[in-house]
């Protein structure tokens, strides 16, 4: 136990500033128990900011990651978008390299009918000209025979006129 001052009014100036509990100057319970609250009160609020900042980083977490899936979603749907594309440009292409060959097949086609018209009308106008040939020769041996019979029959009249006559 500490001694008493020897000045009474000093202890009690003392005492009255240290609170009333008599140490000289330590602490009291209420303000203990204050600072304590108070302590509490700052890890309560640290904690719940904590709370708050993990909410956040979480709420930010999932926000990008819906970005990223959102951003993959349209970057497959562009994908399948540009091969749909590409595959209707394929098939345009093949439907124009089939009506291109349809078109020079059907000329080709075309052509050889020109070409077996132009045959068969040369071939029909050789024929007539034959047939003319053959036609005027026709006309012309008949002329001929005609003239030979006319004298083998004039040869034959002299002959037999001149048996006739000789007879």
């Amino acid at each position: 136990m500490r001694q008493p001052s020897p000045i009474p009014f000093r202890n009690a100036v003392i005492i009255t500033f240290a609170g009333g509990g008599g140490t000289g100057g330590g602490e009291g319970k209420t303000e203990r128990r204050r600072r304590e609250e108070d302590q509490e009160a700052e890890e309560e609020e640290e904690e719940e900011e904590e709370e708050e900042e993990e909410e956040e980083e979480e709420e930010e977490e999932e926000q990008e990651e819906k970005v990223e899936e959102n951003e993959e979603e349209e970057e497959e749907e562009e994908e399948e978008e540009e091969e749909e594309e590409e595959e209707e440009e394929e098939q345009e292409e093949e439907e124009e390299e089939k009506q291109e060959e349809q078109v020079e097949e059907n000329e080709e086609e075309e052509e050889e009918e020109e070409e077996e018209e132009e045959e068969e009308e040369e071939e029909k106008e050789e024929e007539k000209e034959e047939e003319e040939d053959e036609g005027k020769e026709g006309e012309e041996g008949e002329e001929k025979a005609e003239g030979e019979e006319r004298r083998g029959n004039l040869n034959q009249k002299k002959t037999q006129c001149f048996h006739c006559s000789a007879a």
